[in-house]
C-alpha cells in the first residue's frame, strides 16, 4: 500500500508540474505534450535492456577532425593540467560542484556509485523505475539530482582518455572501459534518473566521442561492441523525446549535439542517416534561434550563452568535413562571441546573470572555473581561426579541440548597446581605476517559459578594478531547495527597483513564468568619455498601472542613475536595491550616503537623492547569496524604500575612490 501510495504521490508531482507549465503554452505545445506522455505512457511498460541495442556487426568511426585536433602537439602547461588531472581522478576521486565523492568511490566502481546522491547518501530511482516516472523536480528526500547527473555525464573521462592516446598506456583504456560497464550495469536503458533529461544524454555522447577519438585504435571488438550498444541506445531515445515548443533552448541544442555524435559514430545503423540530418538541421537552427541579430544570446545569462556556443562549436569541428550543405560555419559563432566579450571585465570574469549551473561541454580540470565564459570565447576564436585576440582565460583540455590562442587581451573599452539582446555594457580602463558596467534593458529569457531567466529588467552590475561591487545574487541550486529558488530569482535580490513587495514577472514554478516583464531602451547617446542610456519596463503596469523607467549615466567621474515611475497610478510603496558582493562592506555614514570598503580600503560612495518628504528610509540588509553553484552565503544590499508618486525621481550617483 506505501508503495502505491508514493507512486501516486510522484505521479501527482509530474502531473502538476506540467499543470503549472500548461499556462505558458500555445495550444500546438498542449497537443505535443499529451502526445508526449501518451508515448510515454506506453513506454512504461516495456523492459528495453541493452541487449536491444546489440550490434554486434559493424564499426565504431572515430571523428577525423576531433582526431586531428587532439593529435595536434601540446605544450608542458596542458600536459602538465592533463596529468594533474589524471591523478586526482584516479587517485582521489571527483569533486564537482563542491561536492566531494568517496576518494574509493571510481576504484571499486559499484553500480550503486552512480545512482547516489553525494549529499544525502541515498540513491536515486534506478533499474526499478521508468525514468519519466521519477520526480526528481521535487524529489524531498534527495538533495539536488544535478549532482548525480553531473558525475554521469563521464567527463572525469576527458583527461584519462586525452592522456591514454599521449601514452599509450592500456591500463587506462582497461579503467575506462570498466567504468563505461559499470555505468552500464546501473542504467539499463530508460530505467533510472540518469535517463531523464536529454541534455545528459547529450553530454555522455561527447564524452564517448571523445573517448573513441582518442583510444578507439586500442579498443578489442568486444569493447566496441559494448560502446556501440551504448551509443545505440542513446541515439534511440534522444530521436524519440525531442525538446520542442518552450522546451527548444539550450536542451534541444544538446540533443541535436547527441543526435549527431551517435549518428557519426555508428553510421551503419538503421536509423543513423536520418538522426544525422535531423542533427544537422536542429544545429543550423539553433544558430539562428539561440541568438538575438546582435550576438545576444536568447537565455539572457551569459554562462547559457557560452554553453550553447560550446556546443556549437564542437558540433562545427565534427562536421568540418562534411558536405558543404551540412556544415555548420564556425564564422557565424563569432559575433555572439564578441558579444559575449563585452561581458568581462578586466580580469576576464563575467557577472552571473541570470541562471548559472556550471554546466560545460568539454571538461578538465572538473573543479570551477570562474573564467569559463571567457574560455569559450577563446574556443571560438580558435575554431574559426580569427585574428582577433582572446580575452584572458585560463588554461583548459579544451584548447587542445578547439586550437585556443594561448595570447590574450584585454576587453574594449567604451559603450556598446545591444537593443534587440536588451544590454548596454561600459568599459573603462585609465591609470587610476578600471570599470565595467553592464545595464540590462532586455526581455526575461527565452520563448514563453523563460525558464532560466531572473526578473531584473533594469539591473546593473558593475566591477571596479576586476572585482565586482554590484553583484548578482546568483543560483545556488535548481531543485528540493524550496522558495530558494523563488528568492534568487525575485526582482528583491538584484539591483533594480521593486513595487511593493512583488516581483516584475510573476512565476509558475522553477523553471517558469506566468507573466514577463518586457524591457526595452528609450535612448542611448554619449558625447566624447560621457554617455547616457535610458531604459523601461512594463512589469508593474497591469498591476500597477506603473511604467519603471531608469536613465543610467556616466560623466568621466561618477556614473548616476536615477529612477522613477509613471502612469495612472496614485502613489506605490518602492524599494530600490542595490546588491554589493560578499567582498564589498557598506556603512551608511548619513541618511543619504554609504561608503563602500574592500579589505579595509575605500572603494566608492553612493550618494542618495530624491523626494525629500517622502523618503522613508535608506538601510543596509543582510541577504542571501550564492556566488557559485551549490554555494549558500550572504552579502549586503542597499534599500532606498521611497513613497512613490508619477515623476518623482530617485537618484544614485556612485563616486570612485
Amino acid at each position: 500500500m506505501n508503495k502505491i501510495y508514493k507512486s501516486l504521490k510522484l505521479r501527482a508531482g509530474i502531473y502538476y508540474w506540467y499543470w503549472q507549465r500548461a499556462s505558458s503554452m500555445s495550444p500546438p505545445e498542449v497537443l505535443h505534450r499529451v502526445s508526449e506522455q501518451g508515448r510515454r505512457f506506453g513506454w512504461r511498460f516495456k523492459r528495453f535492456g541493452w541487449r536491444r541495442f546489440d550490434a554486434p556487426d559493424g564499426d565504431l568511426v572515430a571523428n577525423r577532425n576531433l582526431m586531428g585536433a587532439l593529435a595536434s602537439p601540446i605544450s608542458a602547461d596542458h600536459l602538465d593540467l592533463l596529468t594533474r588531472e589524471v591523478e586526482n581522478v584516479r587517485a582521489r576521486g571527483v569533486t564537482l560542484l563542491g561536492v566531494e565523492w568517496p576518494s574509493d568511490a571510481l576504484t571499486t566502481l559499484s553500480p550503486d556509485l552512480w545512482l547516489q546522491d553525494p549529499v544525502t547518501k541515498k540513491q536515486w530511482p534506478g533499474k526499478e523505475t521508468f525514468c519519466f516516472d521519477i520526480n526528481y523536480r521535487s524529489a524531498s528526500e534527495h538533495s539536488d539530482v544535478k549532482f548525480v547527473w553531473e558525475l554521469n555525464r563521464l567527463q572525469m573521462l576527458h583527461p584519462v582518455a586525452m592522456l591514454a592516446r599521449i601514452r599509450g598506456d592500456r591500463s587506462d583504456v582497461a579503467w575506462i572501459m570498466k567504468v563505461i560497464t559499470s555505468w552500464m550495469q546501473a542504467n539499463p536503458p530508460f530505467r533510472g534518473v540518469n535517463w531523464s533529461s536529454g541534455i545528459e544524454l547529450g553530454l555522455r555522447m561527447v564524452s564517448i566521442a571523445i573517448i573513441v577519438a582518442c583510444i578507439g585504435e586500442y579498443l578489442t571488438p568486444d569493447q566496441r561492441r559494448q560502446i556501440r550498444t551504448f551509443v545505440a541506445a542513446h541515439g534511440f531515445w534522444l530521436q524519440r523525446n525531442p525538446s520542442l515548443f518552450s522546451s527548444a533552448n539550450n536542451h534541444r541544442v544538446a540533443e541535436g549535439l547527441g543526435l549527431l555524435l551517435a549518428a557519426q559514430l555508428t553510421p551503419d545503423l538503421p536509423e543513423s542517416s536520418q538522426r544525422y540530418r535531423a542533427a544537422v538541421t536542429i544545429l543550423q537552427d539553433a544558430v539562428q534561434t539561440q541568438f538575438f541579430v546582435d550576438g545576444i544570446g536568447v537565455e539572457q545569462s551569459p554562462s547559457y550563452t557560452a554553453f550553447t556556443l560550446e556546443m556549437l562549436a564542437f558540433a562545427a569541428l565534427v562536421l568540418k568535413d562534411a558536405p558543404e550543405a551540412m556544415q555548420l560555419n564556425p564564422a557565424l559563432l563569432v559575433k555572439p562571441a564578441t558579444a559575449l566579450r563585452r561581458f568581462l571585465n578586466e580580469k576576464g570574469i563575467s557577472p552571473n546573470i541570470g541562471d548559472n549551473d556550471e554546466t560545460r561541454v568539454v571538461s578538465g580540470p572538473l573543479g570551477r572555473e570562474p573564467r569559463y565564459v571567457s574560455s569559450i570565447i577563446a574556443a571560438v576564436l580558435g575554431l574559426s581561426e580569427s585574428k582577433e585576440v582572446p580575452p584572458p582565460h585560463d588554461a583548459h583540455l579544451r584548447d587542445l579541440i578547439f586550437g585556443s590562442s594561448n595570447a590574450c587581451r584585454l576587453p574594449e573599452t567604451g559603450l556598446a548597446t545591444f537593443v534587440d539582446g536588451g544590454y548596454t555594457t561600459y568599459q573603462e580602463s585609465s591609470s587610476r581605476r578600471h570599470i565595467h558596467l553592464v545595464f540590462d534593458h532586455g526581455p526575461l529569457g527565452f520563448g514563453t517559459i523563460a525558464a532560466h531567466g531572473h526578473a531584473d529588467a533594469l539591473a546593473l552590475w558593475l566591477s571596479v578594478d576586476g572585482d565586482p561591487v554590484l553583484a548578482d545574487c546568483g543560483t545556488y541550486l535548481y531543485y528540493s531547495i524550496g522558495p530558494f529558488r523563488d528568492v534568487f530569482r525575485a526582482t528583491g535580490s538584484h539591483s533594480t527597483l521593486q513595487v511593493g513587495l512583488d516581483s516584475q514577472s510573476e512565476m509558475a514554478g522553477a523553471f517558469n513564468w506566468k507573466r514577463k516583464a518586457m524591457g526595452r531602451i528609450n535612448c542611448s547617446t554619449r558625447s566624447g568619455t560621457a554617455w547616457e542610456v535610458e531604459g523601461e519596463h512594463d512589469g508593474y503596469v497591469r498591476r500597477y498601472g506603473a511604467v519603471h523607467r531608469r536613465r543610467v549615466s556616466y560623466d568621466g567621474e561618477a556614473i548616476e542613475i536615477v529612477d522613477r515611475l509613471t502612469g495612472s497610478f496614485h502613489h506605490v510603496d518602492t524599494c530600490i536595491s542595490y546588491l554589493l558582493d560578499s567582498s564589498v562592506v557598506p556603512e551608511l555614514k548619513s541618511d543619504r550616503t554609504v561608503v563602500l570598503r574592500r579589505r579595509g580600503s575605500v572603494l566608492g560612495r553612493i550618494i542618495f537623492s530624491g523626494p525629500p518628504a517622502r523618503t522613508e528610509s535608506i538601510s543596509l540588509s543582510t541577504v542571501p547569496f550564492s556566488p557559485q553553484f551549490n554555494q549558500l552565503t550572504s552579502t549586503s544590499r542597499i534599500d532606498v524604500r521611497v513613497r512613490s508618486r508619477p515623476s518623482d525621481t530617485i537618484k544614485a550617483r556612485i563616486e570612485f575612490a
